[in-house]
């Protein structure tokens, strides 16, 4: 939405989502808390109870999500429930959704021509279709993954649950204006599933916050690598690997991963003298950290549940890294939409392999090979300004939202 009047744009979101959202006017953005989204009693006691309300400039600087000793192991009690919930088959029917007459009078109030959305639960499907339907507001969808196939894990009345999701989402399809996917194939492989036109956009990167420097050298006595961003489903297996694979690690050159993610706090188990968990960079600031590393680590699972998850995503840091000019290094599996446009692109040094030590040793591989680690920094630079630069991606991205009389949008997740 970059450059788009502000004035048009309002956001709803969870606290996590819109803490970093300061450039909206005050009163444009509605925070969702209990009064919208809540687990039914007594299993809200293992949540944090976060307040409905609308949020003004001095109180969006201050939103920052605080985490005490208290909350993360009350954090840790909820993630086993929720995996415990999933498998009984009661996890939809605990997580609950409401719209608030609150939040339905700050929507009337704001008068958007249309709702866009980037769905990932049935609650969130719910609230989107009653909204549009009462309202009578046009639906953009946007997928970022394939979690429709995933949101039921394997347990009892899995059938059922995926039955009755996919009648849901099947609802509101039917009535978005647009559909958008987050890569090509996902885009062919929703048209076949769900029917209907699907247009995608791969996330852009803005070319000129981004110093790119090309590596024109392996790293003498110190490969540091660097993964930043988001662990669970999807992604935490491989990333779990890679830091076993170097825990035994003594070679002459010494390999030292850096692990950057907003669960800081839930990973000690990962830590290690060549491994290290830290809390996220400042956004301002990772220009200059990120393209201090020599390797930018992407990883992507390879177990059934997650590959139904991610083969069809583009995790939307991989133009950020590509822009870097670090070379990428990454560790998905084959059939996926990432491990076939890195391939195509020859952007990323490869690893398809479910084992750290032919992890370790594609490490070893890249640290003698000086032409092709030089030859990924610049490829992968090239190909981030000549397909994901930001100006033209946006202006497309646009024109979904450019009818005559279109030119208003909520956006919620």
């Amino acid at each position: 939405m970059r450059n788009w009047p502000m004035e048009n744009i309002a956001i709803a979101g969870s606290p996590k989502t819109i803490k970093k959202m300061n450039l909206i006017k005050p009163g444009s953005i509605y925070q969702f808390g209990s009064q919208e989204f809540h687990y039914a009693f007594p299993f809200s006691l293992l949540t944090t109870n976060y307040q409905s309300k609308i949020l003004s400039g001095p109180q969006l600087n201050n939103n920052s999500v605080k985490v005490s000793s208290d909350s993360v192991g009350k954090g840790k009690l909820m993630k086993t429930f929720l995996q415990v919930s999933h498998f009984l088959g009661i996890y939809h029917l605990i997580n609950r959704h409401s719209i608030s007459p609150q939040f339905l009078e700050w929507v009337k109030r704001f008068n958007p021509d249309y709702i866009y959305s980037q769905l990932s639960t049935l609650p969130l499907i719910n609230l989107v279709y009653q909204i549009s339907t009462d309202l009578q507001k046009e639906v953009v969808v946007h997928f970022m993954d394939d979690w429709p196939s995933s949101i039921n894990r394997t347990g009892l009345f899995k059938h059922y649950w995926d039955h009755h999701v996919d009648k849901k989402l099947r609802q509101l399809l039917d009535q978005s204006s647009v559909r958008v996917a987050i890569s090509e194939k996902m885009a062919f492989e929703y048209g076949q599933r769900y029917g209907g036109e699907w247009r995608y956009f791969h996330n852009p990167v803005d070319i000129e916050r981004w110093k790119s420097i090309a590596k024109t050298k392996l790293p003498g006595k110190e490969l540091r690598i660097l993964y930043s961003g988001r662990i669970g489903l999807g992604n935490q297996n491989s990333i779990k690997q890679l830091s076993d694979a170097l825990k035994e690690w003594n070679g002459d050159i010494k390999i030292h991963l850096d692990i950057v993610t907003p669960e800081y706090q839930y990973f000690d188990n990962l830590q290690h003298g060549n491994c290290t968990v830290k809390k996220p960079f400042p956004y301002d600031k990772l220009p200059e950290i990120w393209t201090k590393y020599d390797l930018m680590y992407l990883p992507q699972d390879f177990d059934v549940t997650s590959l139904r998850f991610i083969k069809y995503s583009i995790p939307t840091k991989l133009t950020e890294y590509m822009i870097t000019g670090v070379p990428i290094l990454l560790h998905a599996p084959q059939e996926t939409a990432l491990f076939h446009y890195a391939s195509r692109h020859n952007i990323a040094y490869l690893n398809n392999a479910d084992n750290p030590a032919v992890l370790l040793n594609t490490l070893l591989d890249l640290l003698g090979n000086e032409q092709k680690y030089q030859s990924i920094s610049k490829r992968a630079i090239q190909i981030a300004r000549e397909k994901h630069n930001a100006t033209a991606v946006q202006s497309e991205f646009r024109e979904i939202f450019e009818k005559p009389t279109m030119n208003e949008t909520i956006v919620t997740s």
